[in-house]
């Protein structure tokens, strides 16, 4: 990880340097998701809202996306769930105007963005999400069958806790 920070620091300086703001604003997203993997949150938190501030006055719609998602992962991590509700909303409407090339992106964003929904009790608002992600994934293929299953998995049980247990079935039933 000290290596991918230090390239993706060289990266920072050379944008900066020559004034390029959609790649200083992927440089920052990249070193947010490192330091988020590293659990260092106030510092990706940081990084990724800088991130995301300079993205949208480049209109860097890509980058945008992809800062708003580790943005909203970042917040999830640390159990802001409206926080994280929020930047995935934004990070997925990106993503559907970018469309279709992004759909797997929307595909991840809509998956977490279902989680949140899912932790705060908005069960049917999650359902929806499990179900736009499983579509871009469907659509995508790519080796996609596990999120897919554990999306249904999740889906069968939002919908057994509803009391809904045989449309939960009928979604179970096609995660294998």
């Amino acid at each position: 990880m000290d290596q991918a920070i230090s390239a993706y620091q060289r990266a920072y300086d050379i944008a900066r340097n020559i004034g390029w703001e959609p790649g200083l604003s992927n440089c920052l997203c990249r070193l947010g998701w490192v330091k988020l993997e590293q659990g260092m949150r106030a510092e990706a938190e940081e990084l990724l809202c800088e991130s995301v501030h300079i993205a949208r006055n480049s209109h860097a719609a890509e980058i945008l996306g992809m800062a708003l998602y580790w943005l909203g992962n970042c917040f999830q991590a640390q159990g802001r769930h409206e926080e994280a509700i929020s930047a995935l909303e934004e990070s997925s409407s990106v993503y559907q105007n970018l469309a279709p090339n992004f759909g797997l992106k929307l595909a991840d964003t809509a998956a977490l963005l279902a989680d949140c929904k899912s932790t705060l009790g908005h069960k049917q608002e999650a359902l929806a999400w499990y179900d736009t992600a499983i579509a871009e994934w469907r659509k995508g293929g790519y080796g996609s069958e596990g999120e897919i299953s554990e999306c249904l998995a999740k889906k069968d049980a939002i919908l057994t806790e509803m009391k809904r247990g045989d449309e939960g079935s009928l979604h179970g039933e096609t995660s294998s």
